[in-house]
């Protein structure tokens, strides 16, 4: 068996994979010895990644040839089955790394960033209330009823007009043509 990536024929690129497919060592570590300076250095000009990045590709690759290498009938496929699997890994590792770094972004923020909302927006959030409750003051006792059993209690339609005597139905339009009034008061 030849023992550099250039002296691979077909012939014995397609014996060498059949070979490892079948699960002999012997062939493995031809191949490994064959292919992992190569695999190193298209890892190398194809990510522009650190020597140890690389290395961890090409043994994640060195992993997929011994577990599950495809069948493979010459050496330009099992060159570019060698590059997919590369890039793959590659990625694979480029998008864990970038995870990680979130995540340790995200566990370095104090807590305090995550328990002190902005003052302006609370301000503006309070002013809305207020505005808000001024408004609803407007509405005569049944329509602001039937909208707190709405959209404070999260009561449904039937029960919300229940409680002022009417159906679901007569409850929805008395609903909608509140938050009408509301939202026109709004732009007023």
């Amino acid at each position: 068996m030849p023992t550099a990536f250039e002296d691979l024929d077909d012939a014995s690129c397609r014996r060498l994979t059949t070979a490892i497919r079948r699960g002999d060592g012997a062939a493995f570590e031809t191949f490994y010895a064959t292919f992992f300076d190569p695999c190193l250095l298209w890892t190398r000009r194809m990510t522009k990644r650190d020597e140890a990045f690389c290395l961890d590709c090409v043994q994640d690759v060195m992993l997929c040839v011994a577990k599950e290498l495809p069948r493979l009938g010459d050496k330009r496929s099992l060159s570019a089955w060698l590059h997919r699997c590369l890039h793959t890994k590659a990625i694979d590792r480029l998008r864990s790394e970038a995870r990680r770094h979130a995540r340790e972004q995200h566990a370095a923020q104090p807590e305090a960033a995550y328990a002190c909302p902005d003052p302006l927006a609370d301000l503006v959030a309070s002013e809305r209330v207020a505005w808000l409750e001024g408004r609803l003051l407007q509405l005569d006792i049944d329509d602001r009823s039937l909208l707190e059993a709405r959209f404070v209690d999260g009561e449904t339609l039937d029960a919300s007009g229940a409680r002022i005597g009417i159906g679901g139905n007569a409850a929805h339009g008395r609903i909608r043509r509140g938050l009408g009034r509301l939202r026109s008061a709004g732009h007023a």
